[in-house]
């Protein structure tokens, strides 16, 4: 299944069969573009247990102020 798709002669990037106008197309996006998956869920339950069983919630309780989205994404949500 391809969740990234670029469209011969398109200028958008489309995401999950969204047509994303203002995404660039680069090498980063085209990082997924010819992954193969395998038929079985490669992983078991040990494979995803925390190595640190520990309570997280001194972890979040301070705040940490950090960006998740880039700087033309920050910038079209502010116009």
């Amino acid at each position: 299944i391809a969740l990234i798709a670029f469209v011969p002669g398109a200028t958008a990037l489309v995401v999950g069969g969204i047509d994303i106008p203002h995404a660039k197309q680069s090498p980063t996006s085209r990082a997924l573009e010819d992954q193969t998956y395998p038929d079985k869920w490669p992983f078991d339950a040990r494979d995803l247990t925390p190595q640190d069983p520990s309570d997280d919630q001194l972890f979040y309780l301070i705040p940490k102020f950090v960006q998740h989205a880039g700087a033309e994404c920050r910038e079209s949500l502010t116009k």
